[in-house]
């Protein structure tokens, strides 16, 4: 996974976790409202005595939304069709009160929940109800939330505008709040949208953003570029640092008479000297990017000439090697060449060249079929089994024999088994040697053998009819009837002499013999 997959995924994660607790914020700050209408706690239902309590059912929709939410992020499809239901139900409340505010049709379904608790909560000639922004956010609240926020990345991005409008209205009650503009917060003769309904809306569209920030124009926002982050960095200064010099300006006016020509003129430069000083550290921040990109690029450079000056080197390398391989190859006087599985030419050197075109008269073609006259018609089904054994992954030397312009010409061929990267046979390399001089020397050698057993035999044969007639003659001497002692001790000598030879002869006879056989 790169590293941009990562960050994406673990950004992805934490907003998801901070979508799931401003969720469960929302439906506490919804809990303390309806509970603050059962016990009559006032500083749950209003977060000043001077500020519009907040509607019961608009604390019970907002604990719908946020519900809905929580459902959704759970990624469970079985939870998604309750989600849906509640989004439809928000839409319709919404939509009833809009439809009551315009006189179309008018349930007073705002005052359904505590009903004798509401009609005591009047704000100037206005009663307790849900106010008219509030019924249009909780519309698109309903809305967007009935739209497959995490399943289709076209329905995400309209989800996540619709948030966007949400966070606007809800931005704008909420900075009324701040400057104490009822224009800002309500709509006139209706009662005002409650500061926690603001800031209700404000959680659970930041939510909404938060959980859908892998789609649409949220992807800016959440990237691990440096332009997210500044992003990032940017967004939260020019919400906030205009609000609070807009505010500061405000109660400076209320403490000290000025004129509003200055007040407006002290805000207007308090903004463009913050400004400036945010344009200057993201300029100073980019600047640090470009050298180090710049000195990247430079060492990359240096490195990109090194490298291309090693792959030269070692190209050039390769090249002589290779030629020296070709040359070596193709100046043997062995035949070198190899097929594939279905017997075509791939590679053959020029002694196989030769061969060939001195047989058939024809150069090989790389490709093409192999030639097998080139072995011997009468070799092939010899070849053909050589070539099966080593396409079953064995090495196989056959040899053949063949008439060559009347001359018998001897060959040995090697067949090796070839594989390539996953491991496969796709080719067999063939080495063919000359072997007919060593089949003439081994003719000569046995021709010689048969010779030397023959002179042997014979001569062994000669000599040992001679020294058994000798021993013959010299055992019917009777050793007896000479009185000589010196003519006795020369026949035995005799004797002994004949007998040894005898042994020799048999020893010689043996060895022709074993010469013979082999």
């Amino acid at each position: 996974m790169s590293a941009a997959a990562q960050f994406g995924s673990r950004m992805h994660g934490l907003l998801i976790a901070t979508a799931r607790l401003i969720s469960f914020i929302v439906i506490g700050i919804a809990l303390a409202v309806l509970y603050g209408w059962q016990f009559d706690v006032e500083s749950l239902k209003r977060i000043s005595p001077v500020f519009v309590a907040m509607n019961p059912l608009t604390a019970l929709t907002f604990i719908f939304s946020a519900t809905a939410l929580l459902l959704m992020l759970s990624g469970k499809r079985a939870l998604y069709l309750p989600a849906k239901i509640m989004a439809l139900l928000i839409a319709i409340i919404g939509i009833l009160k809009l439809l009551a505010i315009t006189s179309v049709y008018n349930l007073g379904i705002d005052s359904w929940l505590y009903p004798s608790k509401l009609s005591g909560e009047v704000n100037g000639n206005a009663a307790n109800r849900m106010a008219p922004n509030t019924a249009l956010g909780f519309f698109l609240l309903g809305m967007l939330l009935s739209l497959p926020l995490f399943e289709k990345r076209r329905s995400g991005n309209l989800a996540n505008y619709l948030a966007l409008m949400v966070c606007a209205f809800s931005m704008f009650s909420a900075v009324g709040y701040i400057y104490n503009l009822r224009e800002f917060y309500g709509i006139q003769h209706y009662i005002p949208m409650a500061l926690h309904t603001a800031v209700c809306f404000l959680l659970i569209s930041l939510a909404i953003l938060l959980a859908n920030s892998d789609k649409g124009f949220m992807q800016t926002f959440t990237s691990h570029y440096y332009g997210g982050r500044i992003a990032r960095l940017l967004i939260p200064c020019t919400i906030l640092i205009p609000i609070l010099l807009g505010y500061i300006r405000r109660s400076t006016g209320w403490q000290y008479y000025h004129s509003t020509e200055f007040g407006v003129s002290l805000l207007i430069t308090g903004i463009i000297i913050v400004f400036y000083f945010m344009v200057w550290y993201v300029a100073v921040r980019f600047n640090k990017i470009d050298i180090a990109r710049t000195d990247a690029e430079e060492k990359l450079s240096r490195f990109n000439a090194e490298l291309e000056t090693q792959v030269k080197e070692r190209t050039q390398e390769i090249v002589r090697n290779e030629k020296r391989f070709h040359a070596l190859i193709d100046n043997t006087r062995d035949l070198i060449w190899s097929v594939d599985r279905h017997l075509n030419l791939v590679y053959a050197n020029n002694s196989y060249s030769d061969s060939l075109f001195f047989i058939t008269g024809k150069r090989p073609l790389i490709g093409a079929p192999l030639v097998w006259e080139s072995f011997g018609l009468e070799n092939r089904s010899k070849f053909e089994a050589a070539f099966d054994a080593a396409f079953s992954g064995k090495t196989f030397i056959a040899e053949d024999k063949m008439m060559i312009q009347g001359s018998p010409y001897f060959g040995e061929t090697r067949f090796t088994p070839i594989h390539d990267d996953s491991g496969h046979i796709d080719s067999i390399s063939c080495v063919t040697r000359d072997a007919t001089d060593r089949h003439k020397a081994m003719r000569r050698i046995q021709m010689q053998n048969d010779q030397l057993k023959e002179i042997a035999w014979l001569q062994s044969h000669k000599v040992r009819s001679q020294v058994t007639t000798i021993l013959g003659l010299s055992q019917f001497i009777d050793k007896d009837l000479i009185n000589d002692p010196e003519l006795n001790k020369v026949l035995e000598g005799i004797q002994q002499a004949a007998q040894e030879l005898d042994v020799v002869i048999k020893e010689v006879n043996r060895l022709t013999k074993d010469i013979g056989d082999e």
